[in-house]
């Protein structure tokens, strides 16, 4: 008997110039310049995501869950933003602010404008237009397009799309 396991792509966020994610940089006085990594999933040893987060395909490595193999993921939260590591390895808090998650030390200062900052600066209150486009069950955010419905599966700008269909089975 074979079980195959898919993974799918999420509404996992990408930067609005469309240049392949990086974790953000922390920016406190103990950690200044340590990049945050993504709360790792799946794989061969069937990691859970923490509390309602979903495991998704990392399409940063060169893993392809379509193609039979078996690739470790990240977790996202449900709306599609990435739970994101404290610099010392630990599960962040990733507060969702718009279509951003805001690092460890920063706060959501204008979730109009996806914009988090350094606890203790100020920012700006204007109002900055929903570019989200409704796909599926999921959301996708700026520098993304719904590429299939069904599945509720976003991809970045120019990016690859699968062809497959899902149904509420």
């Amino acid at each position: 008997m074979m079980v195959a396991v898919v993974s799918l792509l999420g509404g996992a966020c990408r930067t609005e110039d469309d240049e392949p994610w990086t974790p953000p940089v922390t920016e406190d006085e103990e950690t200044r310049g340590k990049m945050q990594e993504p709360v790792t999933c799946g794989g061969i040893a069937g990691i859970p995501c923490p509390g309602n987060a979903s495991c998704v395909d990392d399409w940063r490595d060169d893993c392809a869950p379509p193609t039979g193999a078996d690739c470790g993921g990240i977790c996202v939260d449900q709306n599609g933003d990435m739970l994101l590591q404290d610099s010392d390895g630990t599960e962040g808090k990733g507060d969702t602010c718009g279509n951003a998650v805001c690092g460890a030390g920063e706060y959501c200062c204008n979730a109009s404008c996806s914009l988090c900052v350094p606890e203790g600066n100020s920012c700006t209150q204007q109002v900055c237009e929903d570019h989200s486009v409704p796909c599926g069950g999921n959301t996708c955010g700026v520098g993304e397009y719904c590429c299939n419905e069904s599945c509720g599966i976003c991809a970045p700008l120019g990016g690859a799309c699968t062809q497959q269909v899902c149904t509420d089975e």
